[in-house]
């Protein structure tokens, strides 16, 4: 489906948030814009809906006219939005990601999550052996960067034992802890040589 008067129709709106909204009704490409939209009314709800709100925003001078506009305008921008694909040229190309390594982000519930959270965050029994496990069946969970800033406050644990299991999953987990341990450390007012 080719979603370019969508996109002009976009284009064509945010110009009118520029210039004002009351001179919607004269604005000829907006029209042509609308236009556009008309043949893809008959293909989903949503485009008729579209179309509709565009024909009341460039045929009527009531005062709900803003509304309409900022109505059509989100309703817009969420249909391309999850329509939304991303390449160049012809062709769908695999995306670039940021990401150094592929196990920046694991697709893990909460509650295998949320063991670890309580025994690095909580007070009680039974944390040490929670950690423990983890270490030795599911090592690779410690990846995971959501869990990097609970590990980080177990370093302040009352528990040495905990404390220890927390420094050796830190400096097991990839580089570029260092800079986080320290920027918590001297959060807590710890002296520069605790690093």
């Amino acid at each position: 489906m080719n979603f370019e008067p969508l996109y002009e129709l976009k284009n064509r709106l945010e110009n009118v948030a520029v210039v004002g909204i009351n001179l919607a009704k004269d604005d000829f490409r907006l029209q042509r814009a609308v236009e556009q939209v008309k043949e893809y009314s008959t293909v989903a709800k949503v485009f008729k809906q579209i179309y509709d709100m565009g024909q009341k925003l460039i045929s009527t001078d009531a005062e709900d006219k803003c509304d309409i506009f900022l109505d059509l305008l989100a309703l817009l921008d969420a249909v391309l939005c999850t329509q939304a694909t991303t390449y160049s040229g012809e062709k769908p190309q695999e995306i670039k990601s940021i990401a150094k390594n592929k196990d920046f982000y694991k697709e893990l519930h909460y509650s295998e999550l949320s063991p670890l959270i309580y025994a690095f965050t909580e007070n009680g029994g039974g944390r040490l052996f929670i950690i423990q496990d983890a270490i030795d069946n599911n090592s690779e969970i410690f990846n995971d960067f959501r869990l990097k800033s609970y590990m980080i406050k177990g370093l302040s644990d009352k528990y040495s034992e905990i404390v220890n299991l927390a420094n050796k999953t830190i400096k097991k987990t990839k580089k570029g802890n260092n800079s986080i341990v320290k920027r918590w450390i001297f959060s807590q007012g710890w002296k520069r040589n605790a690093c």
